[in-house]
């Protein structure tokens, strides 16, 4: 990493009369940290420096940014790489440092219940099962909830006694209903209750995924043969599964060839074989090349020879800026060869030093607004400021103006703020202008802004968890409260932009009110808690 440059101009006299300028660069081994007053930081790709997103901080010499909400609503599932870099009050940037994070899949769609199918057959058996379908059949009309009254029950044959008679339904579906049972009796005989039956043995377990292929039809489990079953650490074959929610479905048959009920539960399958990639092994640094205010593009700038090394630090050279238009800003860009590095900055002055010194210069998107800050020291003559915006960082316009302090030694604070700004990324800078007239630019910070601010409800009905996504930029959370029929706060919080998940376990079932508010105007989105 390159240091902070200090220029040191040595004017070189020719006898010809002809005048060349070089400018000897001494990096010294420990410079006096200057404040940290910008923050970016960018996902995967490198949009360039100073067209990452712009992280709030407050300028000091170490910045420490705690509790930020990274927007990951376009990245893709699966394994991933964040960096963060720094820039200081001279325009010098930092390292770009790097952590690897892993982005579960979206919210997860959980699969509605099934829908009731009509119930197409009901049957009878009396003290002893003939199974499933074997029964003696009791004429119904197709419905979600049948009642068979007055039906005509044949008792032929059955002893003088008490006895047992169990009923069952199936529906268009196949399935099997649970076995109700009363109790009833033949009378002129002396009662004879029959015992209880004994519980048979379990003798096979079975499950599957998502969709019943039938009893008998799942998945064996090996299990010994017993009235009490347990069956533990049963591997269950998830292939051809897709990432997301799931349910399990467990059912066992004993000796007689009852089955039991089918038990559930719900699993989530995240994501199979992740593999983190690798940290690359550093390569030699083989060039350095340097350009002024224009980049012609990666290796055609002016090459430096160097000797091949892992670390190019203190490293000495001559730039020539004898091309450079005299009394104005320039920016020196340096960068070097391994797979291209970073390019660094360094913003300069060539002839008169300027009326002013740019300490900082900052935007934050609010809700529906840009607010700008800048700070600035050793004003000459300093008139006002002309701040000027852009929508592709070439093409700037004049959106308002700040009155100057004209001539100050102390440190000055100015702030605008843009009621009208654009949508998405907006660019602006600052006009400064001398009270006869001469003006300089400040550097063209970027600034990204999602006007249309809107919040969003995800499964409504709502069970446990209410769903919620955050659009558009903020420049702070979005306060939030949940309100009941009767018009009670029952919770207030805040949120940032992207999803957001709260828990509604303990509310009652009912009709709930999400109420927030977005320049002056209140919006209340209801939903229901089952």
């Amino acid at each position: 990493m390159l240091r902070k440059i200090f220029y040191t101009v040595f004017l070189l006299f020719i006898f010809s009369g002809i005048i060349q300028a070089q400018v000897s660069f001494t990096l010294p081994s420990n410079a006096t940290p200057a404040s940290i007053n910008y923050e970016e930081y960018f996902i995967d790709a490198d949009p360039g420096i100073g067209s990452g997103t712009s992280i709030p901080v407050t300028s000091s010499t170490d910045a420490t940014v705690n509790n930020y909400s990274v927007n990951l609503s376009s990245v893709t599932s699966g394994v991933h790489r964040i960096y963060f870099r720094t820039r200081d009050i001279m325009g010098v940037w930092s390292h770009t440092n790097v952590q690897t994070f892993f982005k579960l899949f979206p919210a997860a769609t959980i699969p509605s219940n099934p829908v009731v199918a009509n119930i197409t057959k009901v049957e009878y058996f009396i003290d002893t099962d003939p199974g499933f379908g074997k029964g003696t059949s009791i004429p119904i009309t197709a419905s979600i909830d049948v009642t068979a009254n007055n039906a005509s029950l044949d008792i032929t044959g059955i002893a003088t006694g008490v006895h047992r008679i169990y009923f069952r339904t199936q529906d268009a579906n196949g399935s099997w209903s649970l076995t109700n049972v009363q109790t009833f009796f033949v009378a002129n005989v002396a009662a004879s209750i029959p015992a209880n039956p004994l519980a048979a043995n379990i003798v096979k377990m079975e499950y599957f995924i998502d969709t019943d292929p039938g009893f008998g039809n799942g998945k064996p489990i090996a299990i010994t043969s017993s009235a009490d079953v347990t069956a533990s650490n049963v591997p269950i074959d998830l292939s051809g599964l897709s990432n997301g929610v799931h349910r399990i479905y467990i059912r066992t048959q004993d000796a007689n060839g009852s089955w039991s009920e089918t038990n559930l539960q719900t699993f989530n399958i995240l994501m199979a074989n992740v593999v983190i990639p690798p940290n690359p092994t550093a390569a030699n640094i083989t060039k350095l090349e340097y350009f002024f205010d224009t980049d012609p593009g990666f290796g055609k700038a002016t090459a430096i020879v160097i000797s091949p090394t892992t670390d190019l630090s203190n490293y000495n050279f001559v730039a020539d800026i004898s091309s450079l238009k005299d009394d104005s800003v320039h920016t020196l860009y340096i960068r070097t060869f391994d797979d291209w590095s970073l390019t660094n900055t360094q913003t300069f002055v060539k002839g008169t030093l300027l009326p002013l010194s740019w300490i900082s210069f900052n935007a934050k998107a609010g809700i529906g607004k840009v607010v700008l800050n800048w700070l600035t020291a050793h004003e000459i003559n300093n008139d006002h400021f002309d701040i000027e915006r852009s929508s592709d960082g070439e093409h700037f316009k004049k959106v308002g103006a700040v009155e100057a302090s004209r001539a100050s030694s102390a440190e000055n604070n100015y702030a605008f703020t843009d009621e009208d700004p654009l949508n998405g990324i907006s660019f602006y800078r600052l006009k400064q202008v001398d009270i006869d007239g001469h003006s300089s630019y400040s550097i063209v910070i970027s600034v990204k802004l999602n006007k249309d601010l809107s919040v969003k409800i995800i499964q409504n009905p709502v069970h446990e968890n209410l769903i919620l996504q955050v659009n558009g930029t903020m420049a702070q959370a979005l306060p939030l409260s949940i309100m009941d029929v009767s018009g009670k706060r029952i919770k207030m919080f805040s949120a940032q932009e992207g999803l957001q998940q709260i828990n509604v376990n303990e509310y009652s079932a009912g009709m709930y009110y999400l109420n927030y508010q977005v320049n002056g105007n209140n919006f209340s989105i209801p939903f229901n808690k089952q």
